[in-house]
């Protein structure tokens, strides 16, 4: 939930940081909300796979793997946004 949250964040801000540069393309807020929104799906398809092949309940696997998945769902968001961040704010003014 929080990849969603860190999304559509990123989306205001970056349709913002675009508007003031002079491009107003709707692919400068979608781009966070795509990501997100795949980058979610993804883990959850992941965690309902896991559960299906580990049978064992009360593994220590099971317990660790959603916040694991969750933290590295969050990094690869976030290395994914800074560098469009960069790109972004590297942008010349348009006319």
């Amino acid at each position: 939930m929080i990849v969603i949250i860190i999304s559509i964040c990123a989306a205001f801000s970056f349709g913002v940081c675009a508007r003031k540069k002079g491009y107003d393309s709707p692919r400068f807020w979608i781009y966070p909300l795509a990501v997100g929104g795949g980058l979610y799906l993804l883990s959850f398809l992941t965690s309902l796979v896991v559960r299906k092949f580990v049978l064992n309940e009360d593994s220590v696997f099971l317990r660790i793997y959603p916040y694991l998945v969750s933290g590295l769902s969050v990094a690869v968001l976030g290395i994914t946004l800074s560098r469009a961040w960069k790109q972004i704010s590297a942008l010349p003014q348009n006319r």
